[in-house]
């Protein structure tokens, strides 16, 4: 499998999200980093998945609709 490429800025992002929720509940934190990499990962090895989205401007005309199943705490 292909491994996702992140920015500096998305690194960032990802670790002040998960900062966050680890103030409250670290295990869900670690589910929600889990998750975001292995989609991450998914879509860099299957980048045509999804719809495309044909309402976008010509610019964004490779943007495909790809949705996430909600993170569920059971």
């Amino acid at each position: 499998m292909i491994r996702a490429k992140f920015s500096p800025r998305a690194e960032n992002d990802l670790d002040q999200i998960c900062k966050y929720i680890t103030a409250d509940n670290p295990d869900a934190a670690k589910q929600v980093r889990q998750t975001i990499l292995n989609t991450a990962d998914f879509l860099a090895s299957h980048p045509a998945v999804g719809p495309p989205n044909f309402e976008s401007q010509s610019r964004h005309a490779d943007i495909r609709w790809f949705v996430v199943p909600k993170y569920r705490n059971t």
